[in-house]
């Protein structure tokens, strides 16, 4: 799922279907791997790739890096964005992005323990988010 989710956004990350974009293209090779093996480069052996616990170590550590540069994210949802508008109007110091953050947080914790855990390793600790 994860190299099917880079540049899709929220449809990435929640499954939403999105308008015409082109499926990957993948060999017939390719096509026998299972869904949850991490895929490699074609130059590199797949003994070489480090994997813990199902997760490429190699893709994480890119992961994490970008993240740490780039941390902010953005859901386009028309429906979300007015949940949060009515609740900003009507709760004093509402605040939209740390509702965000906590809900977002409880969920992939929840759906990718494992992976939450092993980024938690690589993030200084300053980094890590608050409670």
């Amino acid at each position: 799922m994860a190299r099917e989710a880079i540049g899709k956004g929220a449809s990435g990350i929640f499954g939403v279907a999105t308008k015409n974009l082109p499926e990957p293209q993948t060999s017939a090779a390719e096509a026998h791997t299972s869904a949850t093996e991490p895929r490699t480069s074609a130059t590199e052996p797949h003994s070489s790739v480090a994997v813990a616990q199902g997760i490429d170590l190699k893709a994480l550590d890119q992961a994490v890096s970008e993240a740490i540069k780039y941390p902010k994210i953005t859901i386009w949802s028309t429906t979300i964005a007015a949940i949060m508008r009515y609740n900003q109007i009507t709760t004093v110091r509402y605040s939209m992005s740390k509702e965000a953050k906590a809900k977002l947080k409880h969920v992939l914790q929840e759906e990718y323990p494992g992976l939450w855990e092993e980024i938690q390793k690589r993030l200084p600790v300053s980094l890590h988010d608050e409670e």
